[in-house]
């Protein structure tokens, strides 16, 4: 069985990604309806797939969701930001493919 470490995602609290491309939320406490607080159980979260293939997850921040391809977030919590004018690609052209192995920042096709 493959190890898989998890960390953190710059930007989003209670929430993190692992090099084997998978996103989680985890174990927290939020505010209920009426005030009260309650806990959540953390989970994996289940990636959609665009019709270009690319998956991408929904996450809460500031009272919303904002969706982020699954890609960018392993790249961003373990290399480093994305830098300007490049976007994250697979190696191996596989969209399903985010292990952080086949992952690399590649000049934006949309910048030439």
């Amino acid at each position: 069985m493959v190890s898989e470490a998890w960390v953190d995602i710059p930007g989003h609290p209670g929430y993190q990604v692992s090099d084997q491309g998978r996103v989680r939320s985890v174990d927290r406490v939020v505010q209920g309806r009426e005030g009260s607080a309650r806990r959540v159980k953390g989970r994996v979260l289940t990636p959609l797939v665009r019709p270009d293939g690319l998956r991408v997850v929904n996450l809460w921040l500031n009272n919303t969701y904002c969706q982020r391809p699954v890609r960018e977030l392993v790249l961003v919590a373990f290399d480093r930001p994305c830098p300007t004018g490049f976007e994250a690609v697979n190696v191996n052209g596989d969209s399903v493919d985010n292990r952080l192995c086949n992952l690399r920042w590649r000049p934006s096709a949309r910048g030439r």
